[in-house]
């Protein structure tokens, strides 16, 4: 066996070039039930478009969150037939499940997010609940700050040779 072909029998090598080349250029270098076996690693990225709403209204959260909803996978199960003796019938019990999508903004946004949810918590259906979506606090300037301050404290023109400065 080759290098090149051991590596790609390494599950984690096989992680890297599907991430890498995607599913197509992938299939070229991999076989197929490699590939299948590895499959979850690749996403699809589906383009959202701009909604000229304000987000910090919260019948507005209402309807991004309604719009977005169309983008949570849903499975419906069955959990047992059950005999209903009022109406002498049996009744199968099924159940509603959703994925849940992660719903990111600031944290304003994710507090609306959760409120709208809540003043839907008494709709019939998941997606009338906006079920599966969960709002989240993505501070991304917070992360470009910290990494501001890194850069400051560890960087010096002076000091190229030493250890633990960039």
């Amino acid at each position: 066996m080759t290098v090149a072909k051991e590596a790609l029998t390494d599950p984690v090598t096989k992680k890297h070039v599907v991430e890498m080349l995607g599913k197509e250029l992938a299939s070229e270098s991999l076989n197929t039930r490699h590939l299948k076996e590895f499959s979850f690693y690749i996403t699809t990225q589906i383009p959202l478009g701009i909604q000229f709403k304000d987000e910090n209204k919260t019948e507005d959260i209402v309807e991004i969150m309604a719009e977005l909803q169309q983008y949570v996978p849903y499975m419906v199960e069955v959990l047992k037939d059950v005999y209903v003796p009022n109406i002498d019938k049996t009744v199968q019990v099924v159940e509603t499940l959703s994925h849940p999508i992660e719903f990111a903004g600031d944290q304003k946004t994710a507090a609306r997010g959760r409120g709208a949810q809540k003043a839907k918590t008494h709709e019939s259906s998941l997606s009338g609940r906006l079920a599966g979506l969960v709002p989240v606090a993505a501070d991304w300037h917070t992360k470009v700050k910290l990494l501001d301050v890194i850069w400051k404290f560890f960087y010096s023109s002076h000091s190229g040779g030493d250890f633990g400065t960039l």
